[in-house]
């Protein structure tokens, strides 16, 4: 799986390679799964600051460039960042997101 990225793997490029390998199954609940680890009142959202400290601090991590990036068009409200929405965007589109 990771040699078919395009280029360096990120958390977003991860996302994308993994929805890509569930092609029987519901990409969007495996990634909607992922996220419910950090999301004990199940809410749909996390707040972004641990998710920043996640995303920095384990895994292939963000530099700080590639944080901006996620959170310049990520769907936040006060404080909290909305990983239904997310998921939602990265799995069907914004196209179908924002006619809904």
């Amino acid at each position: 799986m990771i040699s078919e990225a395009p280029g360096p793997l990120n958390f977003t490029m991860f996302l994308q390679l993994f929805g890509e390998r569930f092609s029987g199954s519901d990409p969007e609940d495996a990634i909607l799964n992922a996220f419910k680890l950090f999301d004990p009142e199940n809410s749909g959202a996390v707040d972004c600051k641990q998710l920043k400290e996640l995303i920095v601090g384990i895994g292939d991590r963000f530099d700080k460039k590639e944080v901006e990036q996620l959170f310049a068009s990520a769907p936040v409200t006060k404080g909290k960042f909305d990983y239904k929405a997310y998921t939602h965007t990265l799995t069907h589109g914004e196209e179908e997101l924002e006619t809904n």
